[in-house]
Formats: structure tokens, sequence, C-alpha cells
């Protein structure tokens, strides 16, 4: 994750220092300039991140200027990160600069993992396959990540619960693909939007939007051959 965080207003007057909860604490930023960190954290650990204020320099008391962005790294020096599989929610919008506000005392974001445990594939010309001896039924969901670690194994008894079974459709079709998703420990009352994308030009469908840990959404790809 890249942190940046303090006050680099007009005033130059305010230090903050930034809270992961269940993490760690990264220091006061110095009066006039914004502190910027790299830190690696715990996807397995959910996080909840505050700014709290330090100091100022000016006599009349603090003037609450400040900043606070926390961003991803998808790549570093050159070379592509593993996908980290991690979501911000930012209900109080405390992921942000402000000025002459003191509100960022109430506020919290939260940064917390996120997994693509189940994809299903169904919709019309969709073609159920079978193993070869006939025994196993490559029903939906035919991909599972059942230990949660970002990728399902091959195999008809896969360890932990995966499945990675083939999937076959009639040419000029279009696949129905759908997805449930895990977000852990999603506050009560809180969305996030899911964005699918592939590397072909398509239309998606707007999937729900449910304030719930877990969500189902159904989108029809593009005319392709698939295989």
């Amino acid at each position: 994750m890249k942190v940046t965080w303090g006050d680099d207003s007009g005033s130059q007057s305010e230090s903050y220092s930034v809270t992961f909860k269940g993490g760690k604490t990264l220091d006061g930023s110095k009066p006039g300039y914004l502190s910027k960190e790299t830190v690696t954290l715990n996807r397995k650990i959910s996080y909840e991140i505050t700014l709290n204020h330090k100091s100022t320099t000016l006599k009349e008391g603090p003037d609450y200027d400040g900043t606070l962005y926390v961003d991803v790294l998808t790549s570093e020096g050159g070379s592509t990160l593993p996908n980290p599989r991690v979501v911000k929610v930012d209900p109080d919008r405390l992921l942000t600069s402000f000025s002459d506000s003191a509100d960022f005392k109430n506020k919290k974001a939260y940064l917390l993992s996120a997994d693509v445990t189940k994809v299903s594939f169904g919709g019309t010309n969709y073609h159920e396959l079978k193993s070869d001896n006939g025994t196993t039924t490559y029903s939906a969901p035919q991909w599972v990540d059942g230990n949660a670690d970002g990728v399902a194994a091959t195999g008809i008894s896969a360890a932990g619960g995966d499945k990675n079974y083939p999937v076959a459709y009639t040419r000029n079709t279009k696949p129905q693909v759908g997805a449930e998703l895990q977000i852990k420990d999603l506050p009560s009352g809180q969305t996030v939007k899911v964005k699918a994308r592939q590397p072909r030009a398509c239309r998606y469908l707007k999937p729900p939007s449910r304030p719930a840990a877990e969500a189902r959404s159904i989108w029809p790809l593009p005319r392709h051959k698939t295989t």
C-alpha cells in the first residue's frame, strides 16, 4: 500500500499520523509536507483506518487542513505485484484532502480482503460436460476457490474443495457468467462496486448492488468461439 498523509496547505501548520487498527501506525508528518510511505499489510486481516491530529504550529490553534490517501499498489520498481485481492471501503470520505474541518476525527475507512469464491457458467446453448468415465458432472459452480488462496486447483478431487471444471458452448453464443464475491468484515449497510473486464470489447449488464458480505451477479459476455 502507498500511504500519503499530512498538511501541505497554505498554512503548512498541521501534523498527522495514520493508524491501521490491527496493523501499524505511521508517525506524525512534518508540518507543511506530505509524508509518503509504502507499507506491507496482511491481506487476511481487516484494517480500520483513522487519521490522527498530532500537533500544530499555529498559536491560535489548529486549522485542521490535511490530506490522506491510501492506494493499493499493482506494480513496484517496474515489476508487477501479485493481485492483493483487497478493497477500500470509505463510507465517511476520509481518504481525501480537507480544509478547516475537524470532521476527520469521527471518520473511518476500511481495507478489507476480497475474494472471488465461486464462478458459474450457464445460459442458452451451454452444454454441461462430464468426466471421461461419466462419474463426475461438471455442474455449476465450475470454478471454486475452496481454500481462499486466489486459485482453483485442477482435478476432480482437488484439495480444499477447489474446482476448475471445463465448460462448453455452441459457437457464436453469449455465455452467462455468475460470480460469488466475498468481502470480509464489510460494515453493515455498505456496498462495494463491482466491475468486470476482459481483453475483448464487450457489453456487460449492470450487476445488482447488495449491502452484504457476499453477492452474486450475472454478466453476459461477448459473442466469440468458446473452447
